[in-house]
């Protein structure tokens, strides 16, 4: 089974799976599923930042704790959940650019508290977008494929004639033809949901610029767990999907995209 065949079932698999799972009437059990593979990317981020099995294994089962002391905080107010989305997605338009520019590489700690907020911000939006636009939800998650998807094909494909490399120290496979790919697909994309749906009268440059972000930030999420790997000395966060590496690798683009859609959702 060639790689690409491999990567088309694996993402089939996961896709029905999460279907299944999102259209569910029970919260609950979405916030436990959800919980449960937050938990899972935590474990996997902790031994990254260089914890112990151990460690990591406590820290994985902390973010639980953690995630309900945010949640109490921000409440049922609207502007409270909308700062703690906003300030994720600073974090990952602004701060994170910076940190990829510079290769930095902050303690053991700081490395925890930084993958344990984005982790938790990204399973809140998860579950705010269910309870509150889960068509949202599904179309942000959707986006994040579709970007994923045409940058490999368009990468290797158009890529391979003559590359150019995006961020060759982090991640060698980027290309900004398979990046600019991924962009023109999710902008297809989105206006064939506007069409579908109730979007249409949507303005354009809404959704060329709601693409280009989701794009953006799926990319973004991509190269900071990239790092992460390259500093750790791996080249999987883990072992959950076998060859097909950890839970982590399977979330890298969703971390930065789900606070971003939570925040923009009500206008959607």
């Amino acid at each position: 089974m060639t790689a690409l065949l491999r990567r088309a079932v694996v993402a089939g698999i996961l896709l029905a799976g999460f279907f299944a799972l999102l259209w569910t009437e029970s919260a609950f059990i979405w916030a436990v599923v959800t919980g449960i593979v937050a938990v899972l990317a935590a474990g996997e981020w902790a031994r990254l930042a260089g914890y112990t099995s151990g460690e990591s294994a406590v820290f994985a089962f902390l973010l639980i704790p953690l995630a309900l002391v945010v949640w109490f905080l921000m409440g049922n107010a609207p502007p409270a959940r909308d700062a703690f989305f906003a300030a994720s997605t600073a974090f990952w338009a602004a701060v994170v650019p910076w940190w990829l520019a510079r290769e930095w590489s902050p303690s053991t700690f700081g490395k925890g508290v930084v993958g344990a907020l984005m982790i938790v911000c990204a399973w809140l939006a998860a579950l705010v977008l269910f309870q509150q636009n889960r068509p949202a939800l599904a179309a942000a998650l959707g986006a994040v494929w579709v970007a994923d998807t045409a940058a490999y094909l368009v990468g290797r494909g158009f890529g391979a004639f003559h590359p150019s490399k995006l961020a060759p120290q982090l991640s060698p496979g980027k290309t900004w033809e398979g990046f600019l790919g991924g962009c023109c697909a999710v902008f297809i994309y989105a206006l064939i949901l506007a069409k579908w749906t109730d979007g249409w009268s949507l303005p354009v440059a809404l959704i060329v610029t709601a693409g280009f972000a989701v794009a953006t930030l799926a990319l973004v999420g991509d190269l900071f767990e990239s790092l992460a790997k390259r500093q750790a000395g791996v080249k999987d966060s883990g072992r959950m999907l076998g060859a097909h590496g950890g839970t982590l690798d399977r979330l890298d683009a969703v971390l930065p995209t789900l606070p971003f859609a939570a925040l923009v959702s009500p206008w959607l």
